[in-house]
């Protein structure tokens, strides 16, 4: 059964270091004339010591104010003797003053006064005979430590079962001498734990300022077991004792039920140190007791302060600070006096930096003791800014210097800077402010521009490397209601490099010719004076021309539709022909009819699905003048009036349907002299003209309306050079008729 206990124990060694505690329950004994260190642990601020003599009345010991303290024992009317530390902490004045725990003392005349259960000695008292006193370690020394020494008897004066301290000097003197062999015997007085063995460990150790510890022998490791609930802290493990059983084995016993035991001396068990003393032994004793104050608040204070920085804009950037104290700790990010909303953390990050963020920030920083303030970080934003480049333009195979200029709101902490252009093709150096591009199509050149701080700012610009822009289409071809003539919109594209428009004009199955050029800087819209709208539909294109002189593919057509009349006794049949866009964006949805009983005076009558062509107008026994009308949704044009969303057919009246014919309506004349004119010329009509109300229309050579006045009433009218410069130029005559003429100014 022995053996089976015994092979149960671990073969490793663990140390266990005894550190200076606060013993809240303990009495120390002191003998008149012993020294007592006094030291307070857990304590911040000024320290006054005081003591007592019952617990309750206390006074100041006079100049007792250090940490540790010393006072010789004295006489005391109670036998007993108390102390304590007041703290001031002027930090935490809120909570102070602080008070420790008690030191409780028990004051001896002589050692004949000790009693088993007293704290004396630097452990508890346990065994008391002949005048010898042991006094055992309030804890174990050694968890699971070895004997030591196996194989190797440590002599007749190791197996002492009454003398642990002969026992134990026996041990140290072999494990000494043998330890040089370990490599050669891997067992002989060694332990796992760095060649620490039990003996060894107990005459090495100092507790409580005394150093004479040993193993106990056989019988005094006995007495420990027998005095174990006095003393305290023992575990139910086996303890090693100094006796030695043999060169293998040695005495030992276990705590949970007094079973003794002699295990091979390398079996890990458990250690307890004594020492002894007797009452002729009148050396100076020292006594160290431990105050501590639980729970004291410790002040706020800085350990680490927030430094200045230095940043890029559009970086992102920490302060921070470290601080100690006891919590809660609080913060709050100060910026330029003003409170930064939500900066309640050790650290405030700002992201995405901007100038705006410059300035001085701290911290206050607040516990429960008090409120204090950082130093001050100043923060500066290193911003790069790129003047901004305007678009260039070049013909293809032309080359253009690209210019760039930087500047820093700190120069003297950015230095010098670089540039780096991007994309490099086409470039003739991409690490220079000012490149020559000589690019083969259009491209958006970056240049990023870098400061010695790796600060960064970049901007960009476009080379347009010309081409004629190929997308223009024509808006809507319309009948203009004012010249009669057709007309032809569209909307410009900016920024395309366009220099002019070129209309084109169907003169046979798909055979486009060119009838005029429209300038950019114009309107975008031009009249085919030599159009005649009354008697078929027309088909036009327009195709851009770039700046380098290169024409754009002809964009798709738009007709313009023609409307005819026929009639069947008192029902007039309207027809006409589809408005066509090739391109297929506008088909109309409805026709509208208008009509009117003057050219003048026309008005919306009807409308018909998109899918007609035709009309019937019942009950007609008047003149009456028709067109047709599609409406485009959304115009044109911002630029343009509403009614330049409509595209309208020609104008027909029903006059020769109706049997009401005016042969004095046809076949007048246009007179004009003088022609050529410098100044002015007159223009002179039939007298059946006159009273009747007429238009009449000034146009150059591409079909530019320059003059439109009307309705006039009298048979003749001047027209001045004015702002018409030399040329040709056509007029026309709206009215019971439709006249044409050439006028020519000179200079």
């Amino acid at each position: 059964m022995l053996k089976k206990y015994i092979s149960l124990f671990v073969c490793i060694s663990i140390f266990h270091g005894l550190q200076l505690k606060a013993q809240q329950n303990v009495v120390y004994s002191l003998i008149i004339g012993d020294t007592t260190m006094l030291i307070l642990q857990g304590a911040h601020g000024n320290i006054q010591w005081q003591q007592s003599t019952d617990s309750v009345n206390w006074s100041d010991i006079s100049g007792a104010i250090n940490n540790p303290h010393y006072v010789i024992a004295t006489y005391s009317s109670t036998g007993k003797r108390f102390y304590r530390a007041v703290i001031t902490d002027s930090l935490c004045l809120p909570h102070t003053p602080f008070i420790s725990t008690t030191i409780s003392q028990k004051i001896l005349n002589n050692l004949h006064e000790i009693q088993e259960g007293d704290f004396f000695g630097g452990g508890i008292v346990y065994h008391l005979s002949s005048g010898e006193i042991l006094i055992s370690a309030t804890e174990d020394q050694f968890l699971l430590s070895q004997w030591g020494c196996q194989g190797t008897s440590a002599g007749p004066d190791s197996k002492s079962h009454t003398d642990g301290l002969t026992n134990t000097k026996a041990i140290v003197k072999l494990h000494d001498s043998v330890l040089v062999n370990y490599y050669v015997f891997p067992k002989q007085c060694h332990s796992l734990n760095d060649g620490t063995v039990a003996a060894k460990g107990c005459d090495t150790m100092t507790i409580n300022e005394y150093s004479d510890w040993f193993l106990p022998a056989k019988d005094q490791l006995d007495s420990l077991y027998a005095k174990k609930t006095i003393i305290g802290g023992f575990t139910s493990d086996f303890y090693w004792s100094s006796t030695e059983e043999s060169a293998t084995h040695a005495w030992g016993m276990r705590f949970s039920d007094g079973l003794e035991g002699a295990p091979e001396k390398w079996y890990a068990v458990n250690t307890r140190c004594i020492r002894k003393t007797d009452t002729s032994d009148i050396p100076a004793r020292k006594l160290t007791c431990a105050a501590e104050v639980i729970n004291q608040p410790l002040s706020v204070s800085i350990t680490k302060q927030p430094e200045s920085i230095i940043s890029c804009s559009n970086s992102l950037i920490e302060f921070s600070l470290e601080a100690k104290g006891t919590n809660p700790l609080s913060y709050q990010w100060i910026k330029d006096g003003q409170e930064i909303p939500g900066a309640n953390d050790s650290i405030y990050s700002i992201d995405s930096l901007n100038i705006n963020d410059e300035g001085y920030y701290w911290c206050r920083i607040s516990n429960l003791c008090r409120t204090i303030l950082s130093d001050s970080a100043e923060l500066k934003v290193v911003k790069i800014t790129v003047n901004q480049m305007k678009t260039e333009f070049i013909c293809r195979g032309k080359s253009v210097r690209l210019n760039a200029s930087a500047y820093s709101n700190y120069p003297a902490l950015s230095g010098s800077v670089s540039f780096t252009w991007q994309p490099t093709a086409g470039l003739s150096d991409s690490l220079i402010y000012n490149p020559i591009a000589i690019p083969e199509n259009t491209t958006f050149y970056i240049v990023n521009v870098m400061d010695s701080l790796g600060c960064s700012g970049h901007d960009g610009l476009t080379v347009f490397v010309q081409k004629p822009y190929e997308e223009e289409e024509i808006c809507i071809v319309t009948v203009d209601t004012l010249t009669w003539k057709n007309k032809i919109l569209w909307e410009k594209s900016r920024d395309k490099g366009t220099s002019d428009y070129i209309i084109y004009k169907e003169s046979g199955v798909n055979n486009y010719i060119q009838i005029g050029n429209v300038s950019f800087e114009d309107k975008g819209e031009f009249t085919d004076i030599f159009s005649q709208p009354e008697a078929h539909g027309d088909k036009y294109k327009i195709s851009v021309l770039d700046t380098c002189g290169n024409e754009s593919e002809k964009s798709p057509y738009h007709k313009t539709m023609n409307l005819t009349i026929s009639s069947f006794g008192s029902t007039m049949g309207l027809n006409w022909d589809h408005y066509v866009d090739e391109a297929g964006n506008f088909v109309p949805y409805r026709y509208y009819i208008f009509r009117g009983t003057s050219p003048s005076k026309m008005y919306l009558h009807d409308s018909v699905s998109g899918s007609f062509t035709s009309y019937n107008d019942i009950n007609i026994f008047s003149v009456y003048y028709y067109m047709i009308a599609v409406k485009k949704p959304g115009g044109c044009s911002e630029f343009r009036s509403d009614n330049e969303g409509w595209s309208f057919s020609n104008r027909k009246d029903n006059e020769d349907l109706i049997g009401i014919k005016d042969e004095a309506k046809y076949n007048h004349k246009l007179r004009i002299f003088p022609n050529p004119f410098t100044d002015a010329t007159t223009i002179v009509l039939d007298e059946a003209f006159a009273g009747q109300g007429y238009h009449y229309s000034v146009y150059d050579m591409q079909g530019k309306v320059l003059i439109h006045k009307g309705p006039q009433y009298d048979k003749e009218f001047s027209i001045q050079k004015g702002d018409l410069e030399k040329g040709i130029y056509f007029i026309e005559i709206d009215g019971i008729q439709r006249l044409r003429g050439k006028i020519m100014v000179m200079d």
